[in-house]
């Protein structure tokens, strides 16, 4: 849909030599009009997909939190069943390769945060609703500065 500044302007130009065109367009409020619009259009459209592309990072952000704390709530329960040195991170770690060779971020030491990760925030609760704010990264910087359960609920 054609703005009326530029359906003016384009008829406007199509009644005029290009000499009389040129001096009157750089005369003419018509084209300032027309710029002024499509530059509102331009900067609302570009908040738009600003405003998108943030609202879909926190979306991604909170599924990779929940998925790694569901992967560590997982490590932590065959750990339990399975008992102490049964090699459950490095078995799924190994296993993880094969079944996604592309995909990175299953290393048996990002296995061992994500069990560090359930166990610190032990209700699914908390870390839907807080700890999923902040990205992994800092997930992992928080897991290594803090290390007691105490320091992890304040």
């Amino acid at each position: 849909m054609m703005s009326d500044s530029l359906s003016t302007l384009l008829a406007f130009a199509v009644t005029r030599p290009a000499s009389r065109l040129i001096s009157s367009i750089l005369d003419s409020s018509v084209i300032a009009s027309s710029i002024c619009s499509c530059a509102v259009s331009i900067d609302s459209v570009s908040n738009r997909i600003t405003t998108g592309r943030l609202r879909a990072t926190l979306v991604v952000n909170n599924e990779l939190i929940a998925t790694c704390w569901a992967i560590g709530r997982d490590i932590l329960d065959r750990q339990a069943h399975e008992g102490y040195g049964t090699k459950v991170i490095d078995r799924l770690s190994a296993d993880l390769k094969v079944r996604f060779p592309a995909a990175k971020g299953y290393s048996s030491r990002n296995l061992k945060y994500m069990r560090a990760f359930a166990e610190a925030w032990p209700d699914p609760e908390v870390v839907q609703r807080s700890v999923a704010q902040l990205p992994w990264r800092h997930q992992i910087a928080l897991l290594e500065k803090l290390k007691t359960a105490d320091q992890h609920l304040c």
